[in-house]
């Protein structure tokens, strides 16, 4: 293995959009990237748009065997079952039945999930005019809706000098911001995907 890609949905329609989520998602896995490199190989993100484009991309990917290639997509509801399971279930994704269970990776329910799992480093960013009390207090956040996480997200920040939460305006700059292990204590999906990562990337040593 010389390098591992994480085909990873979000960045919108553009090029530049996308490449806007790269970066910040890139700084999230900032301690793994260093890792990797420390051992000759480099850890990847790459941004598809939307999920279907991220599952096509990883299964090209996957079928060409350059490289190790995971998948990482919004579980848009409670998961059931492990990740891949999950997909071909509820999402009829039966190109993945090929992959191995952990080369399929959740963000539960959503992306935003992990954002608002770090309230302390949102508050920072948006000021103190940030309404870090209507974020969802639950320490497993992943048993929240989808749409609270979203709801709750933009109305607190509806109140700072940036306005409501937006995707493509945002994220990139809040996920750069995160606290990596605040996240995985809170969200067993992302904690997951770390330790995969780091199994592969000590696999290399």
């Amino acid at each position: 293995m010389t390098d591992i890609e994480v085909y990873m949905e979000g960045g919108g329609r553009t090029a530049s959009s996308r490449a806007l989520l790269r970066e910040g998602a890139e700084e999230f896995l900032g301690e793994l990237r260093s890792a990797a490199r420390s051992r000759g190989l480099e850890l990847r993100i790459v941004c598809c748009g939307g999920r279907g484009e991220a599952r096509a991309d990883f299964v090209e990917a996957r079928s060409e065997g350059r490289f190790a290639a995971l998948l990482l997509v919004d579980s848009e509801k409670p998961v059931e079952g492990d990740p891949r399971t999950h997909l071909v279930t509820h999402d009829g994704w039966g190109d993945l039945e090929p992959a191995s269970e952990s080369e399929i990776h959740l963000m539960v329910q959503v992306m935003e999930t992990w954002l608002v799992a770090d309230p302390q480093a949102l508050a920072r960013h948006y000021g103190p005019a940030f309404r870090t009390d209507l974020l969802p207090a639950d320490q497993d956040l992943e048993t929240v809706e989808k749409e609270t996480v979203l709801a709750t997200l933009e109305e607190a920040t509806a109140p700072t000098s940036e306005g409501r939460y937006h995707k493509i305006h945002h994220a990139r700059r809040l996920l750069g911001l995160i606290d990596s292990e605040r996240v995985q204590a809170r969200c067993p999906h992302c904690k997951r995907l770390f330790e995969m990562l780091t199994a592969l990337i000590e696999e290399a040593a």
